[in-house]
């Protein structure tokens, strides 16, 4: 399952009516940065600050330097082979956009279009917030970011994680590996900041219970 900050984003392309189109279409920032559910390791102002050379956004593409899954490479061959056209496929998991030229050229508008003409079909665009920039390459082109901008165990080999700046727990079709457990196998903070995290559940769950009890004598109940 995606993230939910990649979905809201994508759906924003969809909904006329939504307050993430609203901020796509009306707020004053010139880009926007979506990290979705990687871990990240530098600073995005570095991502911020990259010239997207007159793209409307841009994405990582799929490494390809993991060998034993080539034949996992979906985007390699048939329809996306074809599509394409020697271009490469984009991973959905990070991008940035560059709203003013978004708003320029109409993305929006036009991506909205082509979802909706496509989505009567069950079999199209099975992966939406991924498939359809993609399928809509030719017209709303993407910029591909550096491959450091993003490591996937899957897809990525194991001495390109030196140079990540973020890391995402993507799919694997052939181990099935579950996301939390690759987690702790493969980022070495991942353990500290789960712990952090259920501290701080701990110590908010503490709070709250601590409002809720009903004072000693306080009891409305009770007629002395």
């Amino acid at each position: 399952m995606k993230s939910p900050i990649t979905l809201i984003v994508m759906l924003a392309f969809l909904s006329q009516e939504s307050s993430a189109n609203k901020f796509l279409t009306q707020t004053d920032k010139s880009k926007s940065v979506s990290p979705g559910g990687t871990i990240v390791r530098t600073d995005l102002k570095e991502l911020r600050d990259f010239d997207l050379e007159g793209a409307p956004y841009g994405y990582t593409p799929f490494c390809e330097s993991r060998r034993e899954m080539d034949g996992y490479r979906f985007w390699k061959s048939g329809y996306w082979a074809s599509h394409l056209a020697g271009r490469k496929y984009h991973i959905s998991a990070l991008y940035v956009v560059d709203l003013k030229k978004f708003r320029k050229i109409a993305a929006g508008d036009r991506l909205r279009g082509q979802y909706q003409g496509l989505s009567q079909d069950p079999n199209s665009l099975s992966n939406l917030d991924q498939d359809l920039p993609n399928n809509m390459i030719h017209q709303v082109p993407i910029k591909s970011l550096p491959q450091e901008w993003l490591w996937c165990e899957t897809w990525c080999d194991d001495s390109s994680k030196r140079s990540a700046k973020t890391i995402d727990l993507c799919n694997n079709p052939m181990t099935k590996e579950p996301k939390l457990q690759a987690a702790v196998r493969i980022v070495a903070e991942w353990t500290d900041y789960d712990q952090e995290i259920k501290r701080l559940q701990t110590r908010v769950q503490g709070k709250a219970n601590d409002s809720t009890e009903t004072p000693r004598g306080t009891d409305p109940h009770i007629e002395l």
